[in-house]
């Protein structure tokens, strides 16, 4: 098997754990997912008249997938269905709810934090000719964006084993936008644009296991059962006079934090908050400049951020 010969899809469920049936349409492009399956080894630690082990048992099983996609639009705000980015079913199955704002093109796409009636998705995964189907998968993710690269996304999703079986290599149907370049992103903390060259944002869910003995292998369901969404930014350090670092963090004082991504409709995308505080903030170094190393948390009542794909 060629380890580039990978294709992953995923879909939103209908109903938890039952197989939504993705298609090539719902292919999203992505790095090597790295694929494992968990298996609770059940032993049988019992004295006979041989020091020998007996056979083990595998109990419940589930699956964890990791990879990395772009951050990119979908290249079309036409329609109030063209402006879905790729990756909308994995935001979705991360506690994120989807609303699609606009009467008429061009048409927004936001994801923002929910609390309650978490959606799941469907992810197969094509390896050259051997198909995991992992259902009722939901997940975290974080974001790496530095200055003159794309932005990436890396997610972590997590399911419901089933055994894979042989299956035809398929081509997948992707998206066809490039992500947009990070630059002139307008970036601002409160009242003040630094000059900074890494931002990085993590949603940091709890994956739980809901387990059930009238459930195959005892488990029922992978639950998301908190958040815990935070980052970091690196900002050239400034006077008080410029910009109070020091004092906001002391204080924690509550800023908001917004930025653009990308010039073009439907290939340009939003993150915002209006309830960022520093929860860390030391010195670090860049080629000579002196800067802040500075944490971020993200607070709030299922308001503490929102991503928009416009």
């Amino acid at each position: 098997m060629l380890t580039r010969r990978t294709v992953l899809l995923a879909k939103v469920e209908t109903t938890y754990g039952q197989d939504a049936s993705p298609t090539t349409s719902n292919a999203i492009l992505c790095t090597n997912p790295e694929l494992t399956a968990d298996g609770k080894i059940l032993t049988r630690d019992y004295v006979r008249d041989t020091i020998s082990r007996m056979p083990h048992s595998i109990g419940r099983i589930l699956v964890d997938v990791k990879f990395t996609t772009e951050m990119k639009g979908s290249g079309d705000a036409g329609s109030s269905t063209s402006i879905i980015p790729e990756v909308a079913p994995l935001l979705r199955a991360c506690g994120l709810s989807q609303t699609i704002q606009g009467a008429a093109a061009p048409y927004t796409a936001l994801y923002a934090p929910i609390s309650t009636n978490f959606e799941s998705a469907t992810i197969y995964i094509y390896y050259d000719g051997l198909l995991h189907k992992i259902t009722g998968c939901r997940g975290t993710f974080d974001c790496e964006m530095v200055a003159g690269e794309y932005g990436k996304f890396n997610w972590t999703m997590r399911g419901l084993y089933q055994t894979p079986t042989d299956a035809s290599m398929i081509s997948g149907v992707y998206q066809t936008s490039k992500p947009p370049i990070l630059e002139n992103l307008n970036l601002t903390i409160g009242t003040f644009s630094p000059v900074a060259k890494d931002f990085k944002f993590s949603l940091d869910n709890t994956l739980a296991e809901r387990e059930d003995l009238n459930s195959p292998k005892g488990l029922k369901e992978i639950m998301i059962t908190s958040r815990d969404p935070k980052g970091s930014i690196d900002p050239e350090a400034v006077t008080n006079a410029t910009y109070e670092f020091w004092s906001k963090w002391e204080n924690a004082t509550e800023q908001s934090l917004s930025f653009v991504v990308g010039t073009a409709n439907g290939n340009k995308f939003q993150i915002t908050s209006s309830k960022v505080t520093f929860s860390s903030l030391k010195y670090a170094d860049r080629n000579g400049l002196r800067v802040f190393d500075a944490g971020l948390t993200f607070a709030g009542s299922d308001d503490e951020f929102v991503i928009k794909f416009m």
